[in-house]
């Protein structure tokens, strides 16, 4: 079975514009939606990944396709994922983009730190972080540099507020 979940039109003010993630953000969570759609060999993503990547599209997608299939093995459970064509990123897209924006970026710690909360607590964490250097470098040797979308960040600078029973 496929490793992500197609989601049906869900929105949430908290999801951000799918607009603000740059071209190759763009181009891998339409794929990833077409993948969570059943439509993983859809003609269309073989074309944006051709154009895109000018002889290294269908290495480059195959990257992804391995990306995403690491995920699978070791992921907590299946991605939640927007439908082609939505106009916002789930939690789920997040992450991954903000993973792979980490590899590029060479940030090891915040890379660490997404692929400890997407996978299970074993060995196969290590297959994650080796997909997601592999993609980010396919990505950068095209120019495409992804835009890290929004994170909530909790400051834990001060203390938590008591609460009441």
């Amino acid at each position: 079975g496929s490793i992500v979940q197609g989601a049906r039109a869900r929105m949430c003010e908290s999801f951000d514009d799918l607009s603000a993630i740059g071209e190759g953000g763009r181009l891998l969570i339409e794929a990833v939606r077409r993948a969570g759609a059943g439509r993983e060999t859809c003609r269309l993503t073989l074309q944006e990944f051709a154009a895109t990547f000018p002889g290294d599209g269908l290495e480059v997608l195959a990257t992804f396709r391995v990306f995403l299939q690491a995920v699978g093995y070791a992921g907590r459970r299946k991605l939640r994922v927007g439908a082609p064509g939505t106009a916002f990123l789930l939690p789920d897209e997040k992450l991954l983009l903000a993973l792979i924006a980490a590899a590029q970026g060479g940030d090891n710690l915040l890379l660490d730190a997404y692929v400890c909360w997407l996978t299970r607590a074993d060995r196969r964490m290590a297959v994650v972080t080796i997909a997601a250097r592999a993609l980010a470098t396919a990505l950068g040797a095209h120019g495409q540099w992804l835009l890290p979308p929004e994170m909530p960040i909790r400051d834990f600078s001060s203390p938590p507020l008591p609460t009441r029973h």
